[in-house]
């Protein structure tokens, strides 16, 4: 196998010229050459082929669709006897079409090329790959290193051309051909197929991009999907209480979430987390936290323990820097109370029927993740009345900007809870997000917003 390196093209006046081959073997040298492979001293042959390969890409939504056209195109323009289009998938070669030109049949050459799977550097493809530069073989039934060679031969097939698509980190694939005939290296000729290489090459990275721009898409809807499954459906339904809540990502999956569970004795679980960052990872660790809070609630852990014990969970599982903020409360529908702990997560806020703010429920100790021997302790509980309304929310509510680069605030969102706190929970809900989105007016979120919203019926037993 001779190995074609690439040369500057020669100023004009010179030919371009390729490294001189090795000696060849005496029983190839015994066999002449009955023709030169090459543009047959016709340079239009380079412009058409060039212009037929670009127009048939142009038009190819894949490299499937593009291949036995380009091929064909090629092999039928240089009188080529067989083509083949080798691409990486995987970390090796794998051929996607075989052609084949009139009159000629090699069943089992191609059959043995379109199975064959080729790691850099083996066979006529996998060197190429290895070399990054073009190779010919004058005759193969001389070369016993190449894996399908004796194949060849049986075939009838002789000489052998090689050619990389894309070079380095772009490498993308191989051009193969054969001929019935010994061959000779022609300088125009590799010239010519780095051209037309470079096209197919830039071809198969834009669609190389594309498919996983679209893959990207599909993935990101699929987790988005799974994490939205993950909410709860529908407001629970308590008898004296309503509730409403949103979560809403800033991207495509998110960090926040919220939830009611069942708790020991009647009781109502709320949580509402945000793990840091953004993006997938924030909602690899947000579904973690959830699912490890209900796993610990169907034990009867309290608000208490089911702080502490993800705590732990999470200090030895989560990377570092990485944390989760969680607010969770526990209410009890018989006695009117809420007993709340937070792990470093903003306040929520308590107003009663007239707007007035009863209480904040602050934050009372780090976020998970960083201390395991932190103990969360409960704080006590808050005596519930006829038409309070309870506000948690995230800092994605908070940390929405204006135009002008002002947040939003806390203020702000207590405003407008507070404005609003006669109506029914999914009213004060709708009346925030409208708050928050005239305040940015259009600006795209930077942080993910939830905010779950309950409210003690008035008319309910006090």
């Amino acid at each position: 196998m001779r190995i074609l390196q690439k040369t500057p093209r020669a100023p004009k006046g010179r030919k371009a010229s390729i490294t001189s081959p090795a000696p060849i073997a005496a029983d190839a040298r015994a066999k002449s050459p009955r023709r030169p492979v090459g543009l047959r001293g016709s340079v239009q042959r380079y412009f058409a082929l060039e212009h037929t390969v670009t127009r048939i890409l142009a038009k190819s939504a894949s490299i499937m669709d593009a291949a036995p056209q380009v091929m064909k195109a090629i092999c039928q323009c240089l009188r080529w006897d067989v083509g083949a289009m080798w691409v990486t998938q995987l970390g090796q070669l794998r051929c996607v079409i075989v052609w084949q030109g009139p009159g000629i049949d090699v069943p089992t050459f191609e059959q043995v090329t379109r199975s064959s799977h080729l790691p850099k550097g083996e066979g006529l493809p996998g060197r190429i790959w290895a070399s990054g530069v073009a190779a010919w073989v004058p005759d193969v039934s001389v070369e016993g290193s190449l894996p399908r060679a004796s194949t060849a031969a049986k075939a009838g097939l002789h000489g052998a051309y090689g050619f990389p698509i894309g070079a380095g980190v772009d490498f993308r694939g191989v051009l193969e051909f054969y001929s019935r005939e010994i061959l000779k290296p022609d300088a125009q000729l590799v010239d010519m197929m780095h051209a037309v290489a470079q096209h197919i090459g830039q071809f198969l990275k834009y669609r190389w991009a594309e498919e996983t721009i679209r893959d990207r898409d599909r993935d990101f809807a699929l987790a988005r999907q799974i994490q939205q499954a993950l909410l709860p459906k529908s407001a629970p339904v308590l008898p004296g209480f309503a509730f409403a809540a949103t979560c809403r990502s800033a991207q495509e999956t998110g960090g926040d979430y919220y939830d009611f569970f069942p708790m020991p004795d009647g009781v109502l679980g709320i949580a509402l987390g945000d793990a840091s960052g953004h993006g997938v990872a924030a909602a690899l660790v947000i579904g973690q936290t959830r699912a490890c809070v209900r796993a610990l609630a169907f034990t009867g852990a309290d608000a208490r323990g089911l702080l502490t014990l993800t705590n732990r969970f999470h200090a030895s599982s989560l990377p570092p820097d990485n944390f989760v903020t969680l607010f969770l409360a526990q209410l009890d529908p018989r006695a009117r109370t809420l007993l709340y702990c937070s792990a470093g997560h903003l306040p929520a806020y308590l107003f009663d029927r007239e707007g007035n703010l009863r209480s904040v429920l602050d934050r009372n100790d780090l976020p998970l993740g960083i201390d395991p021997t932190i103990d969360y302790p409960v704080l006590p509980a808050v005596r519930l009345h006829a038409g309070d309304v309870l506000f948690v929310l995230s800092d994605g509510v908070t940390e929405a900007f204006s135009t002008e680069d002002i947040r939003f605030g806390t203020e702000r969102a207590i405003t407008a809870v507070r404005a609003h706190v006669r109506e029914t929970p999914d009213e004060i809900l709708q009346a925030l997000l409208r708050a928050v989105a005239d305040f940015s007016e259009g600006q795209a979120r930077i942080d993910d917003l939830t905010a779950v919203i309950m409210k003690v019926d008035d008319d309910g037993p006090l």
